[in-house]
């Protein structure tokens, strides 16, 4: 994996991604969760494209999504395991299944807008 300017991540996404409605979930994602928080985006692009927002001025990133061709996959790296089953409860209460991957992390799958808007909704909440 490297690091990749904006446009250049933007165009291989647009490559990967064959729902236009995941495009649109991706765009949300980036632009409100860049510009609400103390965060700043790093484009990875290779074997697996993803988007990670990192603590200004660092490598560090808490949270990232992989971009696929049907979906983005949210993840929250770190945290407490409570904050880990809360963090599936709410997504549950809202129709959205979230798991923990085999590292621990917590992964949600999005597909559309609507399920973006409920992850950001979380992603404020963890802020």
């Amino acid at each position: 994996m490297s690091y990749c300017s904006k446009e250049e991540w933007w165009k291989r996404t647009r490559e990967i991604i064959q729902d236009p409605a995941v495009l649109v979930a991706a765009e949300y994602l980036a632009a409100t969760i860049v510009g609400s928080a103390t965060l700043e985006p790093a484009y990875y692009t290779g074997k697996k494209h993803s988007f990670r927002f990192c603590e200004r001025g660092t490598r560090n990133y808490d949270f990232s999504f992989l971009v696929n061709q049907g979906h983005l996959l949210f993840y929250q790296r770190h945290g407490t395991d409570q904050s880990k089953a809360k963090a599936q409860r709410f997504f549950a209460a809202k129709g959205l299944g979230a798991g923990l991957n085999n590292y621990g992390e917590l992964t949600v799958s999005i597909h559309n807008l609507e399920q973006a808007k409920m992850v950001y909704e979380y992603f404020k909440f963890m802020m």
